[in-house]
């Protein structure tokens, strides 16, 4: 069963069954309430999209740019896609499931992304790695542990308990992956991605188990050689830290998958904005650190989302924001932001930025001198100081703008050059 909401939702009880609620209940205190917000008689979706699912039950919270917009299929392809071209990998996640997964959904996502990695390593060959044993050998190999061959051997000449290093793939790297595998297999259930993964599984080298936890990811330190591993060992990250079956029975469980929707339209912006560097001579930077206020046990930086240096010299400070003012009204907090990010670099554009479903557009705005000016700082007399509203209409249909379509947009809006859309 499959259900879908949208960001900032309130979804009454009703809606799941006793043991889905107290499922629910359980993943608000997991996470200390970063999806959603819990009433007596409801649950509100805060800014975080994804999948949640429980058992048989699946939970699609999508991005939603207008209320009455509510196309649930052409959000859930939205979605799918501002992640594939922004590369998550790395979602807040919590809980587990057994679930069935449909085609295309976020989970499959996630789950093919890493099968897709471990063949990829499997079909270039699998790093070799000396690894340390004990055990019972048939010939005097390694270093004789005497205490342990008196005690073991007294009555079989013909073994030696000795200490030796191997050199092959099993390997706990290569353990920790296959974990993550078998988690998958557990997952997938039937289909596709289950005969892939069920295919992989017979392939990759077992050794002892590893018990998982954040600091057995930490001892893995990747150098040139098994650098190609990095994807799949942030995947394999995500998905063994928040597998906990549970083996009482009698509980549901909870498996989710959720993203911050401020954080996935900035990386979305940034990575659209940074394909027009070549074409309008732009150098664009992602959140570029500018400490504005120190004292003796510190400071305060100012963080701009992302800053577009122009050709002629001049700076232009874009600060992403998802979700639309009302009566294109910006909040005082994100005004006072445009106003430090200017007054820093000295003059220049600042805009917030928006998204939009129906046409791009632009808002300029203006400060009040009095907002300025102060003292002796000449410079600030002859300023300028504008702030504008872009609002970027991203879909084409179904479907987000091409690249070149982005671009086109682009041009019309922050450069002045006519534009077709």
């Amino acid at each position: 069963m499959i259900l879908h909401f949208f960001e900032y939702d309130k979804v009454p009880y009703s809606r799941f069954s006793p043991a889905q609620v107290i499922a629910i209940r359980r993943l608000h205190t997991l996470t200390d309430g970063l999806y959603y917000s819990l009433g007596d008689n409801s649950l509100t979706f805060k800014e975080h999209v994804g999948v949640i699912q429980i058992n048989e039950l699946t939970i699609e919270v999508l991005p939603k740019i207008d209320r009455d917009d509510i196309d649930g299929r052409k959000w859930h392809d939205i979605l799918l896609q501002m992640l594939k071209e922004c590369h998550f990998v790395d979602p807040h996640s919590a809980g587990n499931a057994n679930l069935k997964l449909r085609a295309n959904s976020v989970l499959e996502l996630y789950f093919e992304k890493y099968i897709a990695e471990l063949e990829t390593l499997l079909h270039r060959g699998l790093t070799k790695k000396y690894r340390s044993e004990e055990g019972q050998q048939y010939a005097l190999k390694g270093r004789l542990l005497f205490e342990r061959h008196l005690l073991e051997n007294s009555c079989h000449a013909e073994r030696f308990f000795v200490a030796y290093d191997e050199y092959d793939r099993h390997h706990p790297l290569h353990q920790l992956l296959r974990q993550g595998l078998e988690t998958v297999c557990r997952l997938t259930g039937g289909g596709r991605l289950a005969d892939r993964s069920a295919q992989l599984l017979a392939q990759w080298p077992e050794s002892k188990r590893l018990p998982v936890d954040e600091q057995l990811f930490k001892r893995f330190s990747l150098n040139r050689k098994t650098q190609p591993y990095q994807e799949a060992l942030k995947i394999a990250r995500m998905i063994l830290l928040n597998y906990h079956p549970d083996l009482r029975g009698g509980r549901e469980s909870v498996l989710a998958l959720m993203f911050n929707m401020n954080d996935l339209w900035e990386e979305f912006v940034f990575r659209r904005l940074k394909s027009c560097e070549r074409q309008f001579g732009w150098k664009i930077s992602e959140q570029r650190r500018l400490k504005y206020w120190t004292n003796g046990s510190g400071g305060k930086l100012l963080i701009p989302d992302i800053l577009v240096e122009l050709p002629d010299g001049r700076k232009m400070v874009i600060d992403t924001k998802w979700k639309r003012p009302a009566r294109h009204k910006p909040d005082d907090q994100d005004l006072r932001q445009l106003l430090a990010y200017k007054l820093y670099y000295e003059g220049g554009a600042a805009y917030l930025l928006y998204p939009a479903s129906a046409e791009s557009y632009k808002i300029e705005g203006h400060y009040h001198p009095t907002s300025y000016r102060s003292g002796n700082l000449i410079f600030r007399e002859t300023f300028e100081l504008r702030g504008g509203l872009l609002f970027l209409n991203l879909l084409n249909g179904r479907q987000l703008l091409t690249r070149k379509e982005f671009r086109e947009m682009v041009a019309g809006l922050l450069t002045g050059a006519p534009t077709s859309l």
